[in-house]
């Protein structure tokens, strides 16, 4: 990786690179993205956890008429906040994927990038239960089913739980044949 500051206290890295060659590295730096990944996948497992096991029990007691209306409004607040925290996901995760594995045949050739594929499905799925919630089953809210969309909830927090093992299955791999 690129030395984005200098050496030691002694360095003086402005002597041998300018300031638009590091600002430059800082754009590629891969903790940026990390992080990106990081916040977003924290946004989408933590609001989720929140309404799966906090907000949609109690509200599954209220009277059927003014139960929809409360769930639709959370809903509108929560799916936005969901759609821009499964893109960057998708988007920054992606991008690390592809730098640490570079080919197509890295994918199926080295166990990183088999326990890639295998995070890649969990997240397939995860998107793909998040959108049948959206489009699916919070039409279904108004009529007062809480309970279907609350166990869907629950299955979409069972992904992400195992996206995360998948990450850390990937975290002490060692992508080493990928170079």
């Amino acid at each position: 990786t690129y030395r984005l500051s200098d050496h030691t206290t002694a360095d003086d890295a402005t002597r041998y690179r300018s300031p638009d060659e590091v600002a430059e590295a800082w754009k590629r730096d891969p903790i940026v993205r990390l992080r990106g990944y990081l916040a977003a996948t924290g946004a989408w497992l933590g609001t989720l956890l929140a309404l799966a096991f906090a907000a949609f029990p109690p509200l599954a007691a209220l009277p059927s008429p003014s139960r929809g209306e409360a769930v639709i409004r959370l809903l509108g607040t929560f799916s936005p906040l969901a759609l821009v925290a499964a893109g960057t996901m998708a988007a920054s995760g992606g991008l690390l994927a592809w730098r640490y594995v570079g080919t197509f045949e890295g994918f199926v050739a080295y166990d990183y990038g088999r326990w890639l594929l295998v995070k890649l499905g969990l997240l397939a799925g995860a998107v793909g239960l998040g959108w049948w919630n959206w489009r699916v089953l919070t039409p279904r809210v108004g009529e007062g089913d809480v309970r279907t969309l609350t166990r869907s909830a629950r299955r979409e927090l069972l992904l992400g739980a195992l996206i995360v093992l998948a990450t850390a299955i990937l975290v002490a791999l060692d992508p080493g044949g990928l170079d």
